[in-house]
């Protein structure tokens, strides 16, 4: 009998081991399985779990009238060199213009037509990979060399004034109208870059949350399956004091992947000063920490997450040395603890971003604007970029 009790004892052990081993031994398996429980599209979700790229010629051109930012080569040059999605970060100040922050019709229009007809064009050309129509603000209040806690008109608008918060739904429902005929695996929406919410004392991630759920919702009326990108309060900016359930709200729709940014310490990811900075154990540690904060809110709340921005400085060289940034060489090690905890585990990540100074490209001037699109080839081996 004591024999026959041992045995049945190990025989129970080595299941349980195995079952544990099974669930916990790549963090792919469980990502996985939330993006079906929540109702991902298959495609969708192969493009997310992947590298993509972010582009501000859309944000950057804030003064524009029409979102014509982006070059369909620019696009095709993307997708030639590996990226699995590309992000149109959309500014969005023009539409909402001061001092009452209203919806302007006539701009709305324009920039979403001029934005469709090329998404329409791309996905066409492209029926693999996916966009996003990501919408910004961008005018800070104070200025960008203000010290502190910034925020910008238009959201500081939405905030306080339900007229604005209105009008914020007009227009996403102005946008999945003109889009409804793009297929829902090839277009997603995210509802806010950065949301900040500095302005609201108490439940400001639940106050988030409410206007969220509302946004979907007359999203969804006119495109019920188009995947949705939810971000939270406080830019969603991992490795600060807020952790990643202080920020990120849990809304009361299916189908939505919740994203969450990192760039800490911020010093290395946005080095401003000749020499460089070197990759330590310590910004390792502190990396790990930031984005395990990630891991456990998707398993928490058993939802979909992906990094829906991440970027580091590259060098910017004069005379052979460099100014600013880092080494491609110590971004490379810096992203390679970023994808291991991230494209390791089936959580996609989108790189901030095209056109700015922490650009994946190299750096060829001094300015944003590049004339071309040279890689950096330890960061593509990194980000497992599969070129053509």
């Amino acid at each position: 009998v004591g024999i026959t009790v041992v045995f049945a004892l190990l025989v129970t052990a080595t299941a349980w081991a195995g079952n544990w081993n099974q669930g916990n031994s790549s963090s792919t398996n469980l990502t996985v399985d939330v993006w079906k429980k929540n109702n991902v599209p298959i495609a969708v979700k192969n493009n997310l779990q992947k590298a993509g790229l972010n582009s501000i010629a859309d944000w950057s051109g804030c003064s524009s009238v029409r979102s014509a930012g982006n070059t369909d080569q620019t696009i095709d040059n993307a997708f030639r060199d590996g990226w699995s999605h590309f992000v149109f970060i959309v500014c969005i100040d023009k539409m909402f213009p001061t001092p009452e922050h209203r919806l302007n019709l006539e701009i709305a229009t324009a920039k979403i037509d001029a934005l469709e007809a090329q998404i329409t064009r791309m996905s066409k050309k492209h029926p693999d990979r996916l966009f996003v129509i990501s919408l910004k603000s961008r005018e800070v209040i104070g200025g960008w060399a203000k010290k502190g806690i910034r925020t910008t008109y238009v959201y500081d608008a939405y905030e306080k004034k339900k007229s604005v918060r209105e009008d914020y739904i007009k227009l996403w429902e102005m946008i999945a109208q003109k889009t409804a005929h793009i297929p829902q695996t090839q277009l997603a929406f995210n509802l806010m870059n950065e949301p900040e919410f500095h302005n609201v004392a108490v439940n400001r991630t639940n106050t988030w949350g409410k206007y969220a759920n509302e946004l979907i919702g007359g999203i969804r009326e006119i495109s019920p399956q188009r995947t949705i990108i939810v971000e939270g309060v406080f830019k969603s900016n991992l490795g600060r004091q807020q952790s990643a359930s202080d920020m990120m709200p849990v809304v009361n729709h299916d189908n939505i992947v919740y994203g969450f940014h990192h760039y800490q310490p911020y010093d290395f990811t946005h080095w401003k000063k000749a020499g460089g900075k070197k990759f330590t154990s310590e910004i390792k540690r502190k990396v790990q920490t930031s984005l395990r904060g990630m891991i456990s809110f998707s398993k928490s709340n058993k939802v979909p997450v992906i990094l829906s921005e991440v970027g580091v400085w590259g060098p910017y060289p004069t005379n052979g040395k460099p100014i600013s940034g880092i080494s491609f060489q110590d971004r490379a090690a810096f992203m390679r603890v970023v994808k291991e905890e991230t494209l390791d585990k089936g959580i996609g990540l989108t790189w901030w971003a095209l056109f700015d100074l922490n650009t994946p490209y190299k750096r060829l001037s001094e300015g944003k604007l590049q004339s071309s699109m040279e890689k950096d080839d330890l960061l593509w081996e990194v980000l497992q970029l599969n070129t053509k």
